[in-house]
């Protein structure tokens, strides 16, 4: 059954490299948009198999082009039929 995944932003975590490797739940592979710029933090959407993804940015030190892959803690996210 198709079903719609509900996280908010601030919830998802990046990945830099080779994530495959590590055992995350919900890790999908992704690609980095343009970032948006919202004063003490950003938000940088990402395109993936599942469509756009949103990710808040509080440490302006990761390096976005280093970015492969995204995740959510299972507990971070609500699950509802489509």
């Amino acid at each position: 059954d198709r079903v719609c995944v509900g996280v908010r932003a601030e919830r998802v975590r990046l990945e830099l490299g080779d994530a495959a490797a590590n055992d995350r739940p919900n890790l999908v592979a992704c690609r980095p948009g343009n970032t948006i710029y919202k004063g003490k933090y950003l938000d940088q959407p990402a395109d993936t198999t599942l469509g756009t993804v949103s990710a808040r940015i509080w440490d302006r030190t990761l390096d976005i082009s280093q970015v492969t892959h995204l995740w959510w803690p299972k507990e971070d996210c609500v699950v509802v039929p489509e």
